[in-house]
């Protein structure tokens, strides 16, 4: 039996990806995405998005990031969410000190 530090490298992986080159006009165009893999033998989950495009022009490579704003919108709910049930737990917990 393999210990969990052994398997470490094959239960979760992060990569980065390199989609198709795209040349238009002396202009490169590379998408690139990250990866998450969890998972073994029995299940596996796998998470992929963009992450950001590379452009080559006349020999400089720029990278434009991608700003995952379904992520942002997911983190905002998730805080309103915690708050609000923060907040209705401090209520109740003073109604019981009153009475």
């Amino acid at each position: 039996m393999r210990s969990l530090k052994e398997n470490a490298g094959r239960l979760v992986r992060f990569e980065t990806l390199s989609g198709p080159e795209w040349t238009q006009g002396g202009v490169t165009v590379t998408p690139v995405a990250r990866s998450i893999r969890v998972g073994g033998q029995v299940g596996r989950y796998v998470r992929t998005w963009p992450s950001a495009v590379l452009v080559s022009e006349e020999g400089r490579t720029s990278r434009l990031r991608i700003v995952d704003m379904t992520r942002w919108a997911q983190i905002a709910i998730l805080l309103a969410t915690l708050t609000w049930l923060f907040e209705i737990w401090m209520r109740t917990r003073t109604r019981k000190e009153l009475s």
